[in-house]
C-alpha cells in the first residue's frame, strides 16, 4: 500500500471517491495509486495542489512564465514529452485536472508526496 497516499487521503478526510475526484482521477486509478509501492511524480504533486488549494489556469501560460521547453516541462511534471505537448495545445479547459494542481505545486516549490515519486514519465 502507498503509505503516502494513504495518509494524504486520510489527513483530508477524503472518501476514495471524494479523493479522486479531487486529483481529477477516476476511484479506480486511485485505488491502484494506493496499492503501488511509489506514485508517480504527477500524482504527487498534484496531491500537493490539492492541499495547497490551487490550480494553475492555464498551462501554456504556465509555460512561458517558467520559460520550459518541451523537454524541462515534460520532467518537472513527469509525464513524457508527447503528452505535455499535447496539454500545451489543448484549450485549458481540457487539460487535466491533475497536471493543472501539479503545476500549482511546482509554482510554489513543492515536491511530490511519497520519497519516491517518479521522474521518469511513467503514469
Amino acid at each position: 500500500m502507498n503509505e503516502s497516499l494513504a495518509a494524504w487521503q486520510k489527513n483530508h478526510g477524503f472518501t476514495y471517491q471524494q479523493a479522486a475526484e479531487a486529483l481529477g482521477l477516476g476511484r479506480t486509478m486511485f485505488w491502484n495509486y494506493l496499492k503501488r509501492d511509489s506514485l508517480p511524480r504527477l500524482v504527487g504533486l498534484a496531491c500537493q495542489g490539492v492541499t495547497l488549494g490551487q490550480c494553475v489556469r492555464n498551462i501554456s501560460v504556465w509555460h512561458e512564465r517558467h520559460k520550459h521547453t518541451l523537454a524541462s516541462g515534460a520532467a518537472a511534471l513527469g509525464i513524457s514529452r508527447a503528452s505535455y505537448s499535447k496539454y500545451l495545445h489543448m484549450s485549458p479547459e481540457l487539460v487535466p485536472r491533475t497536471v493543472m494542481l501539479a503545476c500549482a505545486a511546482l509554482d510554489e516549490g513543492l515536491e511530490p508526496i511519497g520519497a519516491g515519486a517518479s521522474r521518469d514519465g511513467r503514469q
